[in-house]
């Protein structure tokens, strides 16, 4: 049987806040946020030739365009990402480039 999404994403969620002062003059440190595991779909970017333009007009290259269930939780840029395959092989890490929830699916370049 065919699955859709028969990869997983693993990634942090950025932490909430900025670091703070208290009244005591210490330095406090938002935590991270929950790790999240989520099943996925991944494409490599065999063309070197694709990349995301940016609403700025800049344009990155990616390495991955992952494609996700449209109400999964994704990363923000900077993340750091780990693609994995069937059987737990590590096939990406790296930083997340840009995330966007569409109509059907949500999307991430990595």
């Amino acid at each position: 049987m065919v699955r859709r999404y028969p990869h997983t994403i693993r990634f942090q969620l950025s932490p909430t806040g900025e670091p703070a002062q208290d009244e005591n003059g210490n330095w406090i440190v938002p935590q991270p946020g929950d790790q999240v595991i989520q099943n996925c779909r991944y494409q490599p970017n065999i063309r070197a030739e694709y990349m995301v333009n940016e609403e700025d007009g800049s344009r990155v290259e990616f390495s991955y365009a992952v494609f996700l269930p449209k109400k999964s939780k994704l990363p923000k840029v900077g993340d750091q990402v780990t693609l994995r395959r069937d059987g737990g092989v590590i096939v990406f890490q790296g930083t997340c480039k840009r995330s966007d929830k569409n109509q059907l699916h949500s999307r991430v370049w990595v």
